[in-house]
């Protein structure tokens, strides 16, 4: 994770190898900062992926971090806090809320992706979070110990990379056959299953059908998703199954939306009428507007929005 590209003002010329520190630097930055506020942050950047001798399929330019989904709001508000500033152009044309904050510092080389959810799975973001947390890695950069997501769960964050579910990175044509080849070497069929177990266990059944189908799986495509991820999703107290449909086929890469669309009617059980789908759709698309209202607290998610980070 953590594509990207910042303002001029912020890059500078340096060497490969420097932004690579600066990178690394700036995760143990954010692990340090998380300890001290008690907030939990896993680092899922490219430092992360060569400890583990993996590759992406595309240059991972900025630093990045999953965050306790409930956490957000105050790590970003510190950060900013710091010197730190969010920029402002992320998200502007999707039309879900975006699942990161993206800050840059005067005297950073790289910039740094702040994600409170992780795009293609598609379970309560909590249980994701509490998920990788247990099995997470501790990595040491500058000195600092840096919880990490662990290697298997780095593998699946770059299978995301084939799928085009990491924003701002397009659909990579070779990038599961690009993940595959990684797992051919070091990782046995024990593995392999337990990558499975949590592709089905965080429903990113939809986003990973490429590695199912390679694995010979089944792969169902989620088209009701939990209602407790479309809450998160959409800052809402209750999600009808319309809803969830819609969602379902939003957060589906773009090859998979027309074939998850026509199976949301079977799922559905009927085709809703004219007035429920135009509720269900007014829900969907003011979710933005919605996260200035919800603050850093709230069990639904983290109200990051640039009016919320204002006040």
């Amino acid at each position: 994770m953590g594509r990207g590209v910042g303002p001029s003002s912020h890059r500078r010329t340096t060497k490969e190898d420097a932004l690579h520190d600066d990178r690394a630097e700036i995760v143990a930055e954010v692990s340090r900062l998380g300890e001290t506020l008690r907030i939990r942050t896993l680092a899922a950047c490219e430092p992360v992926l060569e400890h583990f001798g993996l590759e992406a399929p595309v240059e991972l330019i900025n630093a990045a971090v999953l965050v306790d989904p409930a956490s957000t709001t105050h790590l970003v508000r510190t950060l900013i806090a710091d010197g730190w500033v969010i920029d402002q152009s992320q998200g502007r044309t999707s039309i879900l809320p975006p699942t990161r904050a993206t800050l840059w510092h005067p005297l950073r080389a790289r910039g740094l992706d702040v994600y409170y959810l992780l795009p293609g799975f598609l379970a309560d973001p909590e249980v994701t979070f509490d998920v990788l947390w247990e099995s997470r890695a501790n990595l040491t950069f500058d000195s600092v110990n840096v919880p990490s997501l662990n290697r298997g769960a780095n593998v699946l964050t770059v299978a995301l990379y084939g799928a085009g579910k990491i924003p701002g990175v397009p659909r990579v044509a070779s990038g599961y056959d690009f993940v595959l080849a990684q797992l051919a070497t070091g990782f046995t069929p024990a593995d392999i299953e337990d990558l499975i177990a949590v592709i089905e266990k965080l429903h990113g059944t939809t986003a990973m059908r490429g590695l199912l189908v390679a694995w010979g799986r089944e792969s169902p495509a989620d088209v009701l998703i939990p209602e407790s991820y479309a809450k998160w999703r959409l800052k809402v107290d209750a999600a009808s199954p319309v809803v969830r449909a819609m969602v379902a086929v939003l957060e589906a890469p773009i090859p998979q939306r027309w074939e998850l669309a026509r199976m949301s009617q079977r799922a559905l059980g009927s085709m809703p009428g004219p007035g429920e789908f135009i509720r269900a759709l007014r829900v969907v698309l003011n979710a933005k507007s919605r996260l200035r209202d919800y603050s850093p607290s709230d069990p639904r998610g983290s109200g990051w929005a640039d009016d919320a980070l204002s006040r």
